[in-house]
């Protein structure tokens, strides 16, 4: 079968800047709309600190709302963004503003900077990360999700994201009734039930046990024996937990092999901790300029270019950072002889798999996109792979990570995280209610071509980076708001986030670590419904009416 980065750029704070960033201290002044020198914004200078990679939504020059500070329409006292390193990573896709001459940006005054200065330049305090805060910056630019309404809220967020409400109202209501005994069947809730209760582990009632068997019919995992039947656990550590997870379970040493077909962010990331396991081949879909716009062209059958001693051949099936997916994998002819280690943590239970057709050995799933909350993640793994004569591992594997010591000790050889399973089955039922993963993938299907038409229609007032039209994601849909001018414009971005902010729309951009990029993302998990993404795609239309093209 043929399946069908970190590009950097400074900021620009644009040709009429009366005062361009030079050194400490210094007041920058943005030019208001009408043209005077009357400031929209005041830029204060906190820190310098040469080659940092940080991102501030404050240096754009926006407008506030009726020309006015956003501080002296409302107060938020919390209204920092400090960059967390487990942030989803923007690298390699998404350009990132470069900032050599400063760390911190502020409207008004200025602040304490984690940055030090000395007789050689910047230096860190330890384990200190650049922080961007301000009393004056609006909301939706520092990626809070609390809209002035918080009940029209529509979560965007690429992940952790929300649940359907259904399921979010019967996880309250769980919670509830544990309390208080009434209502429900009065059994404590899951978040402090012991993971040795007959609440959680009976076979035929338990927690455990119906999260289980409800994610096999959901996804209809086959149960037969060996190569006929799959082993379903719910460990710890997440996606990068499973990064080192599966070349310590399929390679005894270092010298073995596994071969990645690499298409995105995520399954470049898994290299770093696979190169420490095993000895990754990589088959690429990078191109020229650093950007992945398809899956990688490559034949699993052919032994020049899968090499035929790898242990596994694995794939992200969803690329959330870069918007490439794959739809089906292969089978018949183009059948891996390898087994398939399939990333769904991004469009599990959104499509169908073809478990024993197209030789998948193992499917990982993160809870925090359909299935669930963040701090699970679900493992399928085919059973003949846990056999030690097979299949030997790592010595130097963790317990917690050991596939064959979890499902000998079903699932329980440490605390699992029992709420977050318990989660997982409300998820799978309600899926079962609503029509299966069938349905959902009719649905993910309506819900992506929603925007990416409007998109494709809107005469470059709207962009999606150039993916191949059959590897465009349908979970995670890249934007850029390119309005009148055709290339990048942070200042109308800026004011689309704010509007749609106002309205309810919220976590199409997450600020990380790595910075922001040009692009936007709506991420259309099985928690939005077609309902939601009509209204974001009813705002963009609007928004486009006001902001569009004159003639």
């Amino acid at each position: 079968m043929r399946f069908s980065q970190n590009k950097t750029v400074e900021i620009d704070f644009g040709a009429d800047r009366r005062s361009p960033p030079s050194q400490q201290g210094k007041t920058l002044v943005s030019p208001s709309k009408n043209g005077t020198d009357e400031p929209t914004a005041n830029l204060t200078l906190t820190s310098s600190f040469i080659g940092s990679t940080v991102a501030s939504p404050l240096a754009t020059g926006f407008p506030p709302k009726n020309n006015q500070l956003y501080s002296e329409e409302k107060k938020h006292e919390d209204a920092d963004a400090s960059l967390s390193s487990d942030a989803d990573p923007m690298d390699g896709f998404l350009p990132l503003r470069k900032i050599d001459s400063l760390d911190t940006i502020m409207m008004g005054k200025s602040i304490p900077s984690p940055i030090e200065k000395s007789s050689k330049g910047a230096s860190y305090h330890s384990g200190a990360q650049p922080v961007v805060k301000s009393e004056v910056a609006h909301p939706a630019l520092l990626g809070r999700l609390t809209p002035p309404n918080p009940k029209d809220r529509v979560n965007f967020s690429p992940g952790p994201t929300g649940l359907p409400k259904e399921v979010m109202t019967e996880v309250a209501q769980s919670l509830v009734s544990s309390v208080t005994g009434e209502g429900g069947d009065g059994m404590l809730s899951a978040m402090y039930l012991s993971h040795r209760s007959p609440e959680f582990t009976d076979p035929n009632t338990g927690i455990l046990a119906h999260a289980a068997n409800s994610l096999r019919r959901v996804m209809s995992i086959p149960d037969g024996d060996g190569e006929d039947g799959y082993e379903i656990l719910f460990l710890h550590g997440g996606g990068h937990g499973q990064f080192a997870s599966v070349p310590l379970n399929l390679c005894k040493s270092k010298d073995e092999k596994g071969t990645y077909l690499v298409s995105g962010t995520w399954s470049a990331r898994a290299i770093g901790e696979a190169e420490k396991y095993c000895a990754p081949q990589v088959i690429s879909s990078i191109t020229d300029d650093g950007r992945y716009l398809s899956f990688p062209q490559a034949d699993l059958n052919d032994p020049a270019q899968v090499d035929p001693e790898s242990k596994f051949v694995y794939m992200c099936t969803n690329e959330t950072v870069n918007g490439v997916e794959v739809f089906d994998l292969p089978t018949g002819d183009d059948r891996s002889p390898i087994p398939l280690v399939l990333d769904a943590s991004s469009d599990f239970t959104t499509k169908p798999v073809a478990w024993t057709d197209a030789n998948v050995g193992i499917l990982f799933a993160c809870a925090s996109k359909n299935i669930g909350h963040p701090g699970l993640t679900a493992v399928v793994i085919r059973r003949d792979l846990l056999d030690p004569e097979l299949y030997p591992s790592n010595p130097a594997c963790p317990g917690v990570f050991h596939y064959a010591t979890q499902a000998k000790a079903g699932n329980l050889w440490n605390t699992v995280a029992t709420f977050n399973v318990q989660v997982v089955g409300m998820m799978m039922d309600w899926i079962l209610r609503n029509g299966g993963v069938d349905e959902m993938e009719r649905l993910s299907k309506a819900k992506a071509a929603l925007l990416y038409d409007l998109i494709d229609e809107s005469h470059g007032f709207y962009e999606v980076p150039p993916v191949a039209t059959e590897s465009r994601s349908r979970m995670n849909v890249p934007f850029a708001v390119r309005g009148n001018g055709g290339g990048h414009d942070e200042d109308i971005t800026a004011r689309f986030l704010i509007d749609a902010w106002e309205e309810g729309i919220v976590g199409l951009r997450t600020i990380t670590p790595f910075g922001v990029g040009d692009y936007l993302r709506a991420s259309l998990y099985n928690g939005v419904n077609l309902v939601d993404t009509l209204r974001l795609a009813d705002f963009m239309k609007r928004f486009m009416k006001i902001n569009g093209r004159r003639p």
